[in-house]
């Protein structure tokens, strides 16, 4: 086990046995029951890649997907979206009980393909502080676009007070796609 590995294991360990102890240790108001609250993780960055490297993902973003565990959807289905619509209905189908997400998007890595219908709005921006790629701008929004979906169906169906959000990257953007200068 590699340092990163490790250190995301501990973490991941560390969540679940403070939440288990919440949920054991809670107090109880009359009338309610101690419950374990939902953890929703979301890692956006390298956990995609077929290397945790330079590579990039060996799958693609548009069905078929070349992806041996997800089976293909209708030609042109974004997997973003996908694994988006996989979590949702996983949450609806849980929501009576505590559950855990483990999101890890194969977005915003190469190869860089975005929806196009989203490039078009970054084609006409200028240049901000060295981000200045239509395409890779347009794969962060899809990827944003399906954590505002999770985030928002965990508030649709009450279940905001409950649930734990973690969301976190490891490292920025593609260098020679996109400025990392802020990090």
């Amino acid at each position: 086990m590699n340092v990163r590995s490790t250190v995301f294991v501990a973490v991941a360990y560390g969540l679940l046995c403070c939440c288990a102890l919440r949920g054991q240790d809670a107090p109880v108001t009359k009338g309610t029951e101690a419950r374990r609250p939902n953890i929703v993780m979301l890692f956006v960055d390298d956990l995609g890649w077929r290397d945790v490297g330079f590579m990039g993902s060996h799958f693609y973003e548009f069905s078929p997907y070349r992806n041996p565990d997800i089976p293909d959807g209708k030609v042109g289905e974004y997997l973003t979206d996908r694994l988006t619509d996989e979590a949702l209905r996983f949450i609806e189908a849980n929501r009576k009980q505590p559950f855990f997400v483990y999101m890890t998007y194969y977005n915003v890595h190469t190869p860089i393909q975005p929806k196009l219908d989203k490039v078009a709005h970054y084609r006409k921006k200028a240049p901000d502080g060295g981000q200045k790629n239509a395409r890779y701008a347009a794969m962060v929004e899809a990827v944003d676009d399906s954590v505002g979906r999770i985030v928002g169906a965990i508030e649709e169906l009450g279940l905001r007070e409950d649930t734990v959000i973690v969301f976190f990257s490891e490292n920025g953007g593609v260098g020679r796609i996109t400025s990392n200068s802020t990090i």
